[in-house]
């Protein structure tokens, strides 16, 4: 059995399922994210680290693409942008709960991401990147055009 390559959280050997580190790493992670509140007691230092946290998941979303199946995603933040539209509107304009919100914020960019990926995966090399930014682009476009969305300025 080939070895796995153990620089990354995932790791993937050849004909087997991928694998997550093992279950001591994660707890740790959890009593350090438990106790960042007391660490950290400002509202700023929390902020900026829920920024570093959003940036190291945009890191890997790019990294684990292009490390495993040699493509280049550049849609992401399009998807992102529709997860994100979606939550401040439905808070802002139908006043729902924060429960409700996220989950409904996640969904939405979950389909943009299925058809974003239908769209694009139907393409090789290169155009999968062209197909990329054009999509975002469009969607960017849409964004910025519609009235519920403050348009420009929005």
């Amino acid at each position: 059995m080939p070895k796995a390559d153990r620089s990354w959280p995932l790791t993937v050997g050849r004909g087997t399922a991928s694998r997550v580190r093992p279950l001591g790493t994660v707890v740790l992670a959890a009593i350090i994210l438990a106790a960042l509140p007391s660490i950290f007691p400002g509202q700023g230092e929390l902020s900026e680290l829920g920024f570093v946290v959003l940036f190291a998941i945009l890191g890997y979303s790019i990294a684990i693409p292009l490390r495993y199946v040699g493509i280049m995603v550049v849609a992401q933040g399009s998807v992102w942008m529709v997860g994100t539209y979606t939550g401040v509107l439905l808070l802002n304009h139908y006043h729902i709960s924060s429960w409700l919100m996220f989950p409904s914020a996640a969904a939405s960019g979950a389909i943009a991401a299925v058809v974003v990926g239908g769209i694009g995966l139907r393409s090789k090399g290169q155009y999968f990147l062209i197909v990329g930014f054009a999509v975002n682009e469009l969607l960017v476009l849409v964004a910025s055009n519609l009235s519920f969305t403050g348009g420009e300025s929005g």
